[in-house]
């Protein structure tokens, strides 16, 4: 956070506060203030880490818009065009100084435990702590290691130019389109249509369904065999070619060695080689240089340019969108962030309450939605047989195309009420007594992946347990075996205990959606999948992944009439393995219940909110935009006039995010930096309505120090229900080492 401190204009803002009015001494201490600043981004410009951050971010902006600022820097001279190269910097540097995000070295993973033999609050040890000499720990002296990818699209990419070699012609693999059921006599298509096949041809599906190649086929049913194939290739019935797994941490290793098994010649021992060197470079690229790394960055993109066809860059310089053919994830500089025992209570015991509340809204939300996915069910089947997935997800996605709203169930209004009778005597933030809403204790089995947030002045406050607890988005995930366990000792391991603490809590028939990998993000569940896009690959096959096509699925209604998802006529959970899918009513309504964290809105102001012992919601304000057309219209001292004037008259803190309609993730707005200002107003100028969130965990609640500085960070934490048939002994132990406390596991 120190970074964005530089861009502060205290001295003006003081004037301005003494003089009431913009004078010319106003105006000097202005240009005085403005100049130092641009130094300061002159600095920081020079700075590897920041240089290199803006690189990886997106190598557009690094190119392009950075040379701008400098050159102006060096002129003193802004134009139009420099300008809005500045925005763009800063608009970078806000987002790597603010925002919780887990991007290369400038967002970096750590890893933390639960200690129940340890009677103490919480111990932290980081390489950091070890650094002599003076100043800020910058960039890499908060990494330990990194570690670079090639993309899934990337791969993908390969592996299709790959399948179009005249030379595997007759040994890759072919596969069946998951959506598509080869039955006795023909096909079943994705929409539910037959399509008729003599008996030679469905022998030939079947050679295909039990691994046999173009050579190995055709050896049995001779060249007709060839022909169907080749058409029913050209329809996407079926796929040629290597799977790329969306569920594999090391896919590039899996896919050389696919094709170093191929029959010898000159396209296998090219591709061995072109895969090997993609091996050596993603080692070279994670210990190189900054400078070292451009340039190899610029020969991959030449390099697979050439192998592919494609550009070597997609979203070129828009923010969240730039996306190259590689990836990283780096490790940082904790060595032990360990939580004892009487931390490990207190977090239970001041979660628990915004659990069950969550748990309540959540329920009534998706009650509300089986009640819309009984009356689709109902008129697919009236007299309730049941139907094939498939048309039950295409029937729902027609008849209820948006999810029930959080606020339509009692626990979410009665909140509201209590927090709209505290507000007007609210200063800021308003407390709510659990035992006000008469919670019920929740229904197993239920689990969530909480975002949690820690404000303590430092590490000394937290090992003392002088700290607050903010619980933020409740994801309706598992902390799966994923690019968040990339640097986990052992993996495998990891995998195998979530799996035994599924079976222990009535959670073992969870199946998951198996899904194409989205960039860097990819999931490995332990248990049973359900394929729908892309089959299951070699190497899943090989490590015993479970898959069924999501088109031999059935909906039905189990014995309490509830609408579920049936695999071999057994009523079965569904496990959403993407956040969109929670959105999404077809698959959402066959997902268990989930918590659902309140959203409480009250017009203009909305207060912070306490349910006991834990900020359950940000303090909030909301405006049209149009309600601040004069701070588009301003610049400079009239700017930094106008901010503040606003900021005064509503109340808001100094720093505070900005989420408006036009923009997918929301800004950090500090009302003492015209940067901040100016950004606001170009998204202004974009949007219809912004919202306003306090910064909470604030700037001086940042407990991570390390080495001079204040970081921002958030906890991943498994909040775990058992289910009221499952058998948990006392001894069990959740993943990270937590116990079964006040009917959740924290972990």
């Amino acid at each position: 956070m120190e970074v964005l401190e530089l861009f502060r204009m205290q001295d003006t803002l003081a004037i301005l506060l003494e003089m009431g009015a913009e004078n010319a001494k106003t105006q000097q201490v202005y240009s005085e203030e403005n100049q130092r600043i641009l130094d300061s981004i002159g600095r920081l410009l020079q700075r590897q880490d920041i240089r290199q951050a803006l690189f990886v971010s997106s190598p557009d902006v690094y190119r392009n818009a950075v040379p701008k600022v400098e050159r102006a820097l060096a002129k003193s001279h802004f134009n139009s065009d420099a300008r809005r190269a500045l925005r763009t910097v800063f608009a970078y540097l806000q987002r790597f100084a603010a925002k919780n995000e887990t991007t290369s070295f400038f967002g970096t993973l750590n890893y933390g435990r639960v200690d129940d033999g340890w009677d103490g609050w919480a111990r932290l040890e980081t390489t950091v702590d070890r650094k002599e000499g003076p100043g800020l720990a910058m960039g890499e002296d908060l990494v330990t290691e990194r570690r670079v990818f090639l993309t899934f699209w990337a791969l993908s990419a390969l592996a299709e130019k790959i399948a179009e070699e005249p030379e595997f012609r007759s040994a890759l693999p072919l596969h069946l389109n998951p959506m598509v059921i080869l039955n006795a006599d023909g096909l079943t298509m994705p929409d539910q249509s037959h399509r008729p096949l003599p008996p030679w041809a469905v022998a030939v599906m079947e050679a295909i369904e039990n691994g046999q190649t173009r050579s190995q086929i055709q050896k049995t049913h001779g060249p007709r065999s060839q022909i169907l194939i080749d058409k029913l290739v050209d329809s996407s019935i079926l796929r040629h070619g290597p799977i790329v797994s969306s569920s594999r941490l090391d896919a590039l290793e899996e896919l050389l060695a696919m094709v170093s098994d191929l029959p010898e010649g000159s396209a296998r021992d090219r591709w061995v080689e072109r895969l090997t060197t993609w091996q050596q470079w993603r080692a070279q690229m994670s210990a190189a240089s900054f400078e070292e790394r451009q340039k190899l960055l610029e020969e991959a993109a030449l390099q697979f340019e050439t192998q592919t066809g494609l550009s070597a860059w997609r979203g070129t310089g828009a923010m969240y969108e730039d996306r190259t053919i590689y990836y990283e994830e780096a490790r940082g500089s904790i060595r032990e962030l360990t939580f004892g025992r009487r931390l490990h209570e207190d977090l239970v015991y001041r979660a628990e309450p915004s659990l069950q509340l969550s748990a309540a809204i959540g329920k009534a939300q998706w009650e509300a939605l089986q009640r819309s996915a009984r009356a689709v069910f109902m008129r697919l089947s009236p007299n309730g047989t049941p139907v094939p997935a498939p048309r039950f997800i295409d029937a729902m996605k027609g008849e209820v195309p948006t999810m029930p709203a959080v606020g339509t169930n009692e626990a979410q209004r009665r909140l509201e009420e209590l927090v709209s009778n505290q507000s007007a005597d609210a200063d800021g933030c308003v407390r709510i007594a659990p035992e006000q809403l008469m919670l019920k204790e929740i229904e197993g089995p239920r689990y969530s992946l909480l975002d949690v947030f820690i404000g303590a002045k430092d590490m000394d406050a937290l090992a003392s347990g002088n700290y607050e607890l903010f619980v933020g988005k409740m994801n309706h995930h598992l902390l799966l075996n994923s690019w968040l366990t990339t640097f986990l000792p052992s993996r495998d391991e990891y995998s195998c205990q979530l799996n035994n603490r599924l079976n222990e809590t009535g959670l073992s028939e969870l199946t998951a959606l198996q899904v194409r990998r989205r960039n860097k993000g990819f999931y490995s569940f332990p248990g049973e999948r359900l394929v729908y896009s892309d089959p299951i690959g070699r190497f899943d096959k090989a490590y015993g992944v479970r898959a069924t096509s999501l088109a031999r699925a059935e909906v039905g209604l189990d014995d309490d009439g509830v609408v579920r998802l049936m695999v071999g006529g057994k009523p079965i959970p569904l496990y959403l393995t993407l956040s969109d899918h929670q959105k999404y009513p077809p698959f959402a309504a066959l997902a268990l219940p989930w918590l659902a964290a309140p959203e409480i809105d009250l017009g203009q102001h909305t207060p912070r909110i306490y349910f006991g012992d834990c900020v359950i919601q940000r303090q909030r304000w909301s405006f049209a935009a149009e309600a601040l057309n004069d701070l588009t219209e301003m610049s400079g001292v009239a700017l930094l006039k106008a901010a503040q004037t606003f900021r005064q008259t509503y109340a808001l803190p100094e720093r505070v995010f900005a989420k408006a309609d036009a923009e997918r993730k929301p800004i950090y707005v500090d009302f003492a930096v015209e940067h901040c200002l100016v950004m606001l107003a170009n998204l202004l100028k974009r949007s219809t309505a912004v919202r306003f969130e306090e910064m909470y965990p604030d700037a001086e609640s940042l407990w991570l120090t390390q080495g001079g500085g204040r970081y921002p960070c958030e906890l991943r934490i498994h909040a775990i229900y058992p289910g009221p048939v499952a058998k948990v002994p006392e001894t069990t132990r959740a993943i990270a080492g937590a116990k079964l406390a006040a009917g959740a596991e924290i972990a």
